[in-house]
């Protein structure tokens, strides 16, 4: 199993390179022609890609969702909670700055999810964890020895949590990240972050600067 990392112009996504291919996160609108470069970078046609999993409802994460699945056909996986979200309904725990950001924000045309997950399912290899606080719904992947953490935190030389301002609930993302933190790692990806070794410590450095 290689995850192959792939910066966009807002957020990051990532390609598992699997017995079933699998992309985590979709981009924004804009970014599918950069996604098509990489799978097709990385010997795969479209038709080979299996599963597209949001880790969550934000335009830079789900805009370019519904023309790969189109051009796909893969399946397209999310948490149940996230389905208010997916579906148009802001989060109510959302600030202004983050609403305005929903708002001018293009998240493309609504994707239609094949499978709502609830947290603690292997999907071929991969692991869902329900990591609420972010959004309702968010989720990490995690894949062998690494972790896909969406926006749980943010990855680079020293882990960071999400800014408040754009959290729904940052006492239940701190929650999550203290939780995630208890599960060994070696590799960890996100969504903004170049993608970090040592992923164990930096982790746990975070969760203990999180800790209410």
């Amino acid at each position: 199993m290689r995850i192959v990392d792939i910066p966009l112009r807002f957020a990051r996504c990532q390609l598992v390179m699997a017995d079933v291919p699998t992309l985590v996160d979709a981009g924004g609108a804009a970014d599918t022609s950069s996604v098509l470069a990489v799978i097709a970078r990385e010997g795969l046609s479209m038709s080979q890609l299996g599963r597209i999993i949001l880790t969550h409802g934000d335009g830079d994460h789900i805009g370019g969702a519904a023309e790969l699945q189109r051009l796909s056909g893969a399946e397209l996986v999310a948490h149940e909670d996230e389905r208010p979200y997916l579906e148009g309904h802001v989060p109510a725990g959302f600030s202004i700055v983050k609403r305005m950001v929903v708002a001018i924000g293009s998240r493309g045309p609504r994707p239609h999810i094949d499978r709502w997950v609830t947290g603690g399912e292997v999907i071929d290899g991969l692991e869902v964890a329900h990591a609420p606080g972010h959004t309702p719904g968010s989720i990490c992947v995690y894949a062998a020895d690494a972790i896909l953490a969406g926006d749980a935190f943010r990855t680079g030389a020293r882990f960071e949590e999400v800014p408040a301002l754009m959290s729904a609930d940052v006492s239940r993302s701190r929650a999550s990240i203290r939780t995630l933190a208890q599960r060994p790692v070696t590799r960890a990806f996100s969504g903004h972050g170049p993608p970090t070794d040592d992923a164990d410590a930096r982790l746990r450095s975070l969760a203990e600067r999180v800790r209410a």
